[in-house]
């Protein structure tokens, strides 16, 4: 019995740390980083993050003219949960993240915002 329960405990390990991840099981500044790009029905979105919790927003509108913004800031994590601190609006916006290889979903409760990675 007590050769089973240790095969057991080690199986247990085995698929906790399959299941990837970092420590607390949570993401990381490696895990987000990147480049992310996002269509809106006016132009596009580009959300650049970066490991050192910096990102770049960019917003080009093309409709009825073109026009460009784009802000700077820090970024934090904690779990699956993403802060973005809009330093030039003076707000930080949370989101929960759901991440494949090539796609970012941010949800902030009311709406989903979906970037693929470029």
């Amino acid at each position: 019995m007590k050769r089973f329960m240790v095969v057991f405990m080690m199986l247990g390990l085995v698929v906790l740390t399959a299941c990837g991840g970092s420590a607390k099981g949570g993401l990381t500044a490696a895990d987000v980083a990147g480049t992310w790009e996002k269509d809106m029905s006016d132009g596009v979105e580009t959300m650049t993050l970066g490991e050192d919790m910096t990102y770049t927003e960019t917003i080009v509108v093309t409709t009825p003219m073109t026009i460009q913004t784009t802000t700077n800031g820090t970024y934090s994590l904690d779990g699956d949960t993403i802060a973005i601190n809009f330093e030039d609006y003076g707000m930080t916006s949370e989101y929960k993240v759901t991440l494949t290889e090539d796609t970012l979903t941010l949800d902030n409760g009311q709406s989903q915002q979906v970037f693929k990675r470029k």
